[in-house]
């Protein structure tokens, strides 16, 4: 019973995380809840998480386990790597130096109430799947495939 309650407390930590982090961005984009960027990603949604979700979506499908850490150096890697190939940013936020590595705070603001993130993903469309980046940015997937078979 105490496994369930804890678990109810997590997923409770984790929605009110993830309404923060949006009003945050929200208040950031001044009243402007639809965002875009370099992707022409236009969603309701932060791309920073859009890239997180399909960051753990190849994971999860791949079999691998995902913490933290893991997830801020490879959104980190597929960052850079697609900037590298493209030119473009693939989002506005910055990454911010952290004691361990380059991060991003709104990843960290979702993912923070879970030891290991398997299995969890930071947004979801209304039939319950996870918002991933949208398929038809091929450029956004090689730097993804480049960054998970390397990483």
């Amino acid at each position: 019973m105490s496994h369930i309650l804890l678990h109810s407390r997590a997923i409770y930590r984790h929605i009110q995380t993830n309404i923060k982090a949006m009003q945050n961005v929200k208040n950031q984009r001044k009243g402007q809840l639809i965002m875009k960027s370099n992707l022409d990603l236009v969603a309701k949604y932060n791309p920073v998480l859009l890239v997180a979700n399909s960051i753990l979506d190849r994971s999860f499908k791949d079999g691998q386990t995902m913490t933290h850490m893991k997830l801020q150096k490879l959104t980190y890697f597929v960052y850079k790597k697609y900037l590298e190939d493209t030119g473009n940013t693939l989002f506005d936020e910055d990454f911010e130096a952290w004691k361990y590595g380059p991060a991003l705070r709104s990843v960290y603001e979702v993912f923070r109430a879970f030891a290991h993130i398997d299995g969890y993903y930071a947004i979801f469309d209304g039939e319950k799947n996870p918002k991933i980046v949208s398929l038809k940015h091929e450029n956004f997937y090689d730097a993804l495939d480049f960054v998970m078979k390397r990483y």
